[in-house]
């Protein structure tokens, strides 16, 4: 019971801001599931990958700013290429620390308790219930979260200031044209909140697909407190949708661009010569209403002021300058494409170099490339951007093949449950 209540009470820590994910990450998203694992079953291998693979992604940028301190830019003044052992250091990496510390816990607890001896009995069948209870607490945390950040988005009231007991309103530079907020929720920046959101928002929006085109269910059984299969579809559609508006009130631009393809295009995965008529259908509605959800938040004259000003100006609009961020990153990356530049030594003082190299030295704040790719490239280059590319498919793989071991045994079994 008070298992289920923790997992029920998780989504709501996962809105609430970086601090709290952090804590909720380990807790209840590491530890706790590990140790019922531990209790009912041996861990399965398939955490032991994860948890390599969280690993190797953090050290990758680590290991590439040691290479580039023996192999540096010839181009780049030799003083800038200094030493320093202070923390984080060249040992920062780009890859979320949470991921890295949360998959050395993983490692460390499948090795301690891989062997561990089985306890059988009725507990086998909570590891339903517990997926069941957080996507119930995650469709009740989307529902409270996204009439929270309407309000935001209507009033400007900074819901972030909350935390510190006090009401304060978003700024100026926040009023989109519509005379409405850009939204940051409970956290630092509206791209934070976006990312979270498509996060919920693409991987449930995939369930829904799967659950109500192929008329299966993914973790549930059927004497569950789900009464039925299409309940479960309701609830992992209701998800998505409330996430995918919350995405689209944060008027990020990439993060909407992704968002309509990912309605688009994940209905067609799941069987695909079933139900092309009814997905049609669907995906029309959702797209229509996606659309109005796109302009009316305001990304749509974002856009159009992008456009324009790129046409008239060279800059994104009036005070951003990522055109020109984008430029220096083309010619840091052509001129150490295999590797990249480091991200420790992009930040003390390579990019800068470039900067002034490529006669931008006037900017005041000569920011990161604000583009994932070519931040990535300019870090790791193209052999780094390779390894992260096959380490995710790797990992989706993986998680296939785990999901299909699930099914191909007699009845369908509980993934936490595979020894």
């Amino acid at each position: 019971m008070v298992i289920n209540a923790l997992f029920l009470l998780w989504p709501f820590l996962m809105f609430s801001g970086i601090a709290l994910q952090g804590i909720s990450f380990y807790s209840i998203g590491i530890l706790l599931p590990a140790l019922f694992c531990v209790c009912f079953k041996p861990l399965p291998p398939f955490l032991n990958t994860v948890a390599k693979c969280f690993v190797f992604l953090h050290i990758l940028f680590p290991l590439v700013n040691i290479c580039v301190y023996f192999f540096p830019d010839k181009e780049v003044p030799e003083n800038i290429y200094q030493w320093s052992w202070q923390w984080p250091g060249i040992f920062q990496s780009q890859f979320p620390s949470s991921f890295f510390f949360g998959g050395l816990l993983l490692f460390l607890l499948y090795f301690l308790f891989r062997r561990v001896r089985v306890r059988h009995g009725l507990m086998e069948r909570q590891g339903f219930y517990i997926f069941e209870s957080f996507t119930i607490g995650l469709a009740t945390a989307s529902l409270v979260f996204v009439l929270f950040i309407f309000f935001q988005h209507i009033t400007g009231l900074d819901l972030h200031s909350l935390f510190r007991h006090k009401f304060e309103y978003l700024s100026g530079g926040d009023v989109l044209s519509n005379g409405r907020f850009r939204v940051y929720g409970f956290y630092g920046h509206p791209l934070t909140l976006a990312g979270v959101s498509l996060t919920y928002a693409v991987f449930f929006w995939t369930l829904f697909c799967y659950t109500y085109f192929t008329k299966k269910n993914l973790f549930i059984k059927p004497n569950s407190l789900f009464k039925s299969k299409n309940y479960e579809a309701f609830l992992f559609g209701i998800i998505s949708i409330f996430n995918f508006f919350i995405v689209f009130l944060s008027s990020g631009r990439t993060a909407c661009v992704a968002a309509l393809l990912s309605l688009i295009t994940i209905p067609f995965i799941f069987e695909r010569r079933r139900f092309f008529w009814k997905k049609v259908a669907i995906i029309s509605c959702l797209f229509v209403f996606s659309i109005l959800a796109f302009f009316q938040s305001g990304v749509g004259n974002r856009l159009e002021a992008t456009t324009t000003s790129i046409e008239n100006y060279a800059t994104l609009d009036k005070g951003n300058n990522r055109i020109y961020f984008w430029k220096v990153y083309i010619k840091l990356i052509s001129s150490k494409s295999f590797i990249g530049h480091g991200n420790y030594w992009l930040k003390h003082g390579v990019r800068e170099f470039y900067y002034n190299r490529s006669g931008y030295g006037f900017l005041t704040e000569k920011f990161p490339a604000h583009n994932m790719l070519l931040e990535i490239l300019g870090c790791v280059g193209i052999i780094g951007l390779s390894f992260i590319l096959l380490t995710l498919f790797y990992l989706l793989y993986i998680f296939y093949r785990f999901i299909n071991t699930c099914y191909s045994l007699k009845g369908f079994q509980n993934p936490f449950f595979i020894a």
